[in-house]
């Protein structure tokens, strides 16, 4: 899947300017970020179960508002 976002997410290199900021916002707490790129319902569930700590979104849409 191709999920290019730039400059906001790039998911091939893991990159990113959303990325970035999670990482650097949670790393200093203990937090171990695994980067995962999943439909937004799936996401909602699996942090809904606490299996996720942190949801992101943002699609075409929110860019071009």
């Amino acid at each position: 899947m191709s999920y290019k976002l730039a400059p906001w997410v790039i998911a091939e290199t893991n990159d990113g300017i959303l990325i970035e900021l999670i990482s650097e916002a949670m790393e200093p707490l203990g937090y171990e970020i695994e980067k995962v790129y999943y439909p937004f319902a799936r996401r909602v569930k699996l942090y809904q179960t606490e299996l996720v700590t942190v949801v992101c979104d943002i699609n075409q849409k929110h860019i071009r508002s």
